[in-house]
């Protein structure tokens, strides 16, 4: 789901917000300003047949699991 909008009518500065559904574990919000509708998105289907360059697949790897480690450590 896309949306755009005119910058103009924004208030600045645009303080994004990322809100994660506690009941919704692959459910994703982004807020980037009150114009801006909110826009949500499933975490498993952005990497759903994403094809990576060089090794930002073992990055992304290494930053999912530091998010992992860290919420099974709380």
């Amino acid at each position: 789901m896309n949306h755009t909008s005119n910058p103009e009518t924004l208030k600045w500065p645009i303080t994004p917000n990322i809100i994660i559904d506690d009941y919704i574990a692959d459910s994703l919000s982004v807020i980037l300003s009150p114009e801006i509708p909110l826009s949500s998105f499933s975490l498993k289907q952005c990497f759903q047949n994403v094809s990576f360059k060089n090794d930002s697949k073992k990055e992304w790897i290494k930053v999912l699991r530091d998010i992992a480690d860290d919420l099974e450590k709380k």
